[in-house]
């Protein structure tokens, strides 16, 4: 998703001060059967804490999705969070991306060695609507949301 730019607008809808709970869908004005992704969160404002929620259309079997944080809206030294489903496993990364222009096989050799869930409690589900799959990537800094 980072490829997209989703984080630049997620971090400019912040710091506009627009509503704590806001979300982004592409294209802009589509419904959840039509999106080809959708991010939600909401702002705790007496903890400060973060909940996202990552809705993204699945097209194969071997699907990833993830959400990059930047101050400036690049995915080079972005904390980048990570899942998805191969044929017989699922995977959740959290790491750090040192430059632009990954593969998707890189970022998972990445996060794999640097792979670290302490700060993150995360779920991933899958779910068929109407002949089409979404992956859920539901996560949020300090805060359980599903587990």
């Amino acid at each position: 998703m980072g490829s997209r730019g989703i984080e630049t607008r997620i971090v400019k809808h912040l710091s506009a001060g627009i509503p704590c709970n806001t979300s982004y869908r592409y294209p802009e004005f589509c419904s959840l059967q039509d999106c080809d992704y959708q991010i939600r969160w909401s702002v705790i404002k007496n903890t400060g804490d973060v909940y996202f929620n990552i809705i993204d259309r699945v097209d194969s079997d071997n699907y990833w999705t993830g959400i990059g944080f930047n101050t400036k809206g690049v995915m080079e030294n972005a904390e980048v969070i990570m899942a998805g489903f191969m044929p017989n496993s699922t995977f959740l990364y959290r790491t750090i991306i040192f430059g632009q222009n990954y593969s998707m096989i890189q970022i998972l050799r990445i996060a794999s060695k640097n792979y670290d869930t302490t700060d993150y409690y995360c779920s991933l589900k899958w779910q068929m609507q109407q002949k089409r799959k979404f992956t859920y990537l539901i996560f949020t800094k300090w805060k359980a949301l599903y587990c």
